[in-house]
């Protein structure tokens, strides 16, 4: 017997900090004890809005041994400290317990700059758009792994399914026989398949499906992709927006240093791209000094670790590129492990038909409140 755990609503606790001493453009404020980090919030004056845009102010680490924190700060200001876990409820949903690397992990509520496709042309851009994450998001802590997918794929649900099976990574020649292929991504798998796994796990789990093709929940076939709805109203997994995609693969965060979910940087021991490991998929969570915001960040020390946002295998998302009337492709992120390093940056789009099956894409849930 299956069983199935899940989480609900809220976020990170989140409380006032007092300023002991300020002036000068300097303010001192004393550490809280259970502090994962802090934040400031700056205002040109008291009554107008407080605004959280400076990037070097949404992540301050807990600090020193006297219990207090200087920092040079502009105009009125205010402290808060984002709280280790989340009081009240697990911090994440464990779908099916008895397959390894299933589970989603919540992230926290917040905001960023990520990067929009032109919806005419089949390229990405640097063109920002402030992405707001004001409702609860659980997004998959790994890609979809083949022991999942085959999973939910061989499990029995009241009405019938047709996906494809599916491969375990990207070597043809050990595919399914080779111990070190366990816990390898899907592979194989096209954008159609990505979403009937989401229903049918939805199903399993007794969850509303989201996705559905004429009044109906979308199980079988391959029909126009424009035809696919979303269910507002439904609770059950899906494939993550692109803008949802990048807010969790920067990490929730900006600046200069997010060229890639960890950082500016980049080598074999960060993620598997071309040149490393003879280009093959890996593992989910073999590379943990690539986890999204980097090894440190405040999403790091919340525990919040989301692996292979960068390279193992593309990602397919929700989103449709190209004429709106006449849809014609959909997007993926993340990179694989056979594309080179520029494809593994945040704002990297690449574009397949949603029917083609290709042995480096696979797909990441999520689940949210929205």
């Amino acid at each position: 017997m299956a069983t199935f755990l899940f989480a609900w609503s809220g976020s990170a606790e989140e409380v006032g900090v007092r300023i002991s001493n300020y002036g000068h453009g300097r303010i001192t404020f004393e550490q809280h004890t259970n502090a994962a980090y802090y934040r400031v919030d700056w205002a040109p004056q008291l009554e107008d809005e407080w605004s959280g845009s400076w990037a070097r102010f949404q992540c301050i680490l807990p600090e020193g041994t006297n219990g207090l924190v200087e920092i040079a700060v502009p105009q009125f200001y205010r402290v808060t400290a984002i709280l280790k876990g989340y009081p009240g409820r697990p911090a994440q949903i464990d779908p099916l317990a008895y397959v390894d690397h299933d589970e989603l992990v919540l992230i926290p509520r917040g905001s960023n700059i990520t990067h929009h496709v032109y919806p005419t042309q089949m390229l990405y851009t640097n063109v920002p758009l402030n992405t707001i994450i004001d409702y609860d998001l659980w997004i998959g802590k790994y890609e979809a792994t083949y022991d999942l997918y085959n999973a939910v794929r061989s499990s029995t649900t009241t009405a019938s399914y047709v996906m494809n099976s599916g491969a375990r990574g990207t070597d043809r020649n050990r595919r399914g026989f080779d111990a070190s292929h366990l816990n390898q991504p899907v592979t194989e798998v096209n954008w159609y398949d990505a979403l009937k796994f989401c229903n049918k796990l939805s199903e399993l789990t007794g969850l509303s499906p989201v996705y559905r093709h004429a009044n109906d929940v979308f199980r079988s076939g391959e029909p126009p992709f424009d035809e696919i709805a979303v269910a507002a109203l439904s609770d059950g997994f899906r494939l993550p927006t692109e803008a949802e995609w990048e807010y969790c693969a920067r990490g929730g965060l900006n600046g200069p240093q997010r060229m890639f979910p960890w950082g500016d940087t980049i080598d074999s021991t960060y993620a598997i791209y071309y040149y490393t490991v003879d280009a093959e998929t890996q593992a989910v969570g073999s590379y943990p000094k690539g986890i999204a915001g980097g090894q440190g960040s405040a999403w790091d020390l919340l525990d919040i670790r989301l692996y292979d946002m960068g390279g193992n295998v593309y990602e397919w998302v929700w989103d449709r590129s190209g004429d709106p009337a006449v849809y014609t492709y959909n997007l993926k992120c993340s990179g694989a492990a056979y594309t080179s390093s520029s494809n593994l940056r945040c704002i990297s789009r690449q574009f397949s038909n949603p029917s083609t099956v290709i042995y480096g894409s696979g797909f990441r849930v999520c689940r949210s409140s929205k």
